[in-house]
């Protein structure tokens, strides 16, 4: 029996040992594949945070782009507005001539504009009168006609014929002035 028990322990040994030898060898490669995970979510962490920190910058850069084109289009705006009060400024005071600069005004503008046998609209602020304009010697030099209708504006005329129209009403001067002269006031203004 001794034979037998020697036999049993030997193999009971044997796979004792072979057991251990198989835990430690499971337990090491657990070991590696943990410290395999651990280095591969450090590198992953680290990456991500680069990735982060990239898109932060990357954010945070487009969104200072936004903001100064929007300061620059508000400043712009603000600009535009102060020209626009500027015409508008202008426009008002041309309304608001008396009667005598008015009309040296209005003259002005038929001996600068006026053909023959245009028929001259005036504005319906009745300023001037139909007499006051047709005593002029340019409405006389150049057989022009004051219509007995008012136009559909305030300040300055319009000259007709069958065929064209000149707009020299006081908004049409002026918007005309404003376009050429925007820049150029931009400029000196600011």
């Amino acid at each position: 029996m001794e034979g037998k028990e020697a036999i049993i322990n030997k193999i009971l040994s044997d796979a004792e040992e072979n057991a251990n030898e198989i835990i430690n060898s499971a337990n090491e490669f657990n070991n590696n594949l943990v410290s395999d995970a651990e280095e591969w979510a450090k590198s992953y962490k680290k990456s991500q945070e680069e990735v982060l920190k990239k898109d932060q910058s990357d954010i945070i850069s487009r969104r200072i782009i936004v903001a100064n084109l929007d300061v620059r289009k508000n400043i712009l705006a603000k600009k535009r507005k102060l020209i626009d009060q500027a015409f508008d400024l202008v426009y008002k005071k041309m309304c608001n001539l008396d009667k005598k600069s008015y009309l040296s005004y209005i003259e002005k503008l038929l001996i600068s504009y006026s053909e023959k046998n245009e028929t001259i609209i005036l504005s319906k602020d009745g300023v001037l009168s139909n007499d006051s304009v047709n005593d002029l010697e340019i409405v006389k030099k150049n057989k022009l006609s004051v219509s007995k209708y008012s136009g559909d504006f305030i300040g300055g005329i319009k000259l007709i014929t069958e065929k064209t129209e000149k707009d020299l009403s006081f908004r049409a001067i002026i918007n005309e002035e404003k376009e050429k002269r925007e820049s150029e006031i931009s400029k000196k203004i600011f």
